[in-house]
């Protein structure tokens, strides 16, 4: 059975902007059972970890939760979306800084 946040975005509006989408899957991890918020919440690492720059975006750009529960392994996968695509600095980022506001910098 296909991921479901895969399969919104292979049938998203090709004019919603990330943002939007990633708005969406937010949402949907809040409206939908814990199965279904569970394979979002693969898909976005699996998106942080892939090679589809547009849905690494899309996962940063998730900003109620974190892909990871640690700030090393964030930090680790930040750093690897950041070596790939450059242009993804500022996102990586403020998802870093988010990270680091909501529990601090040096917890893990």
């Amino acid at each position: 059975m296909e991921n479901i946040a895969d399969f919104l975005f292979s049938r998203r509006a090709q004019a919603l902007p990330d943002q939007g989408f990633a708005e969406i899957l937010e949402e949907l991890m809040w409206a939908l059972d814990e199965e279904m918020a569970s394979q979002i919440i693969s898909a976005r690492q699996q998106w942080l970890e892939g090679d589809n720059i547009e849905k690494a975006r899309i996962a940063l750009l998730m900003r109620d939760s974190f892909p990871y529960d640690s700030r090393d392994r964030l930090t680790e996968v930040l750093n690897q979306v950041r070596r790939k695509w450059p242009e993804l600095e500022k996102e990586c980022a403020v998802t870093l800084s988010a990270w680091d506001h909501s529990f601090g910098a040096k917890e893990s």
